[in-house]
């Protein structure tokens, strides 16, 4: 995969997320933002896909029985799974597979997708989904083309400082 190729999948992503967020924290406190307003139902779908990707690479990469297949996608979202996992997160990772893991997420986001779920999972998500958006961002800005960064501070110091 070229290198824009990725990047532009990393920003669809890191954008999907943001708004993901949004929405579970929006579910959480019982508020609606103007923001996601009429997209909760489109947003809770994609974190579910984002997940189902992820767990189409686990799957794959543990060798466990899956009906969809995997793809490079799905194994490069499996290794940002892991890293978000390994970070900060509240998911306790105590004698489980990761594929159990993001069985358990995958659940976890159909139930949000259902209107079914409790605070204490969707706080869960929101962690996961922060983790996930942080390592998605670190990737992205370690990937970018230098000349890109030197641009964009340039600009900035026109608009800052001039």
């Amino acid at each position: 995969m070229k290198k824009f190729e990725k990047n532009g999948n990393i920003l669809n992503y890191l954008s999907i997320i943001s708004q993901l967020i949004i929405v579970l924290v929006d579910i959480e406190s019982g508020k609606n933002n103007f923001f996601t307003q009429g997209k909760r139902d489109e947003l809770t779908k994609k974190g579910k896909g984002i997940i189902e990707d992820i767990l189409n690479g686990s799957n794959f990469i543990e060798n466990k029985v899956f009906k969809k297949g995997y793809s490079p996608q799905s194994i490069t979202m499996f290794n940002y799974g892991i890293k978000s996992l390994e970070s900060e997160t509240k998911i306790d990772k105590k004698e489980k597979s990761y594929t159990d893991i993001f069985n358990f997420l995958s659940d976890k986001m159909s139930d949000v997708c259902s209107n079914k779920s409790n605070t204490n999972d969707i706080n869960l998500l929101i962690d996961f989904f922060k983790s996930l958006k942080n390592i998605l961002s670190v990737n992205y800005n370690s990937q970018r083309d230098p000349v890109d960064v030197d641009i964009k501070s340039k600009i900035e110091h026109i608009f800052v400082y001039n």
